[in-house]
């Protein structure tokens, strides 16, 4: 899912060497304030994305037979923006110290992704109890990547509002 970016070792004081897209490179990692700043930033410029899809869509509510592919293709989209996001984040060098905290943060946003592409097939397929389902899930996911960012320090990412969680389940 995110290829082309492996972390391959470190050498001593701290620098990391990595290889991405078949060369290597050494870099110091991020203080936690930079890696913060970086990261949010990052998150920002999806975020921005995230909100033109959601006002999209919300054009279309309540949403006709129609239209539920339309909604499914934003769907497809807002995973690849997350996509993206995510390896955004992971091509930080974070503190070395913050690794367990930031991989479940990224855990979480990965399983977005899958959850994204499931819900946009549920669209495909008009089925409102999974696109329900999914939509629960996604608000779970959502509340859960929150609480680890702001414990972490985050202001932008994996905020509330940096995730789909409206009710778009609303057929006419």
């Amino acid at each position: 899912m995110v290829a082309g970016l492996a972390l391959a070792g470190c050498d001593g004081g701290g620098t990391k060497t990595v290889t991405q897209f078949g060369t290597q490179t050494s870099v110091e990692p991020l203080t936690k304030a930079e890696y913060i700043a970086r990261a949010d930033a990052i998150c920002k410029t999806e975020e921005a994305k995230r909100e033109e899809l959601e006002q999209r869509v919300a054009e279309l509510a309540p949403i006709t037979s129609d239209e539920t592919r339309e909604v499914a293709a934003l769907l497809h989209q807002q995973a690849d923006n997350q996509m993206a996001e995510v390896r955004g984040l992971l091509a930080l060098q974070h503190p070395s110290a913050d690794a367990a905290s930031l991989a479940s943060l990224l855990s979480i946003l990965s399983a977005q992704i899958i959850d994204l592409e499931d819900w946009a097939d549920a669209y495909d397929q008009r089925n409102a109890k999974e696109i329900r389902s999914l939509q629960i899930r996604l608000a779970e996911h959502n509340a859960e990547a929150s609480a680890l960012a702001r414990r972490y320090g985050f202001k932008v990412c994996g905020g509330p509002e940096n995730g789909i969680t409206r009710n778009l389940t609303r057929f006419r």
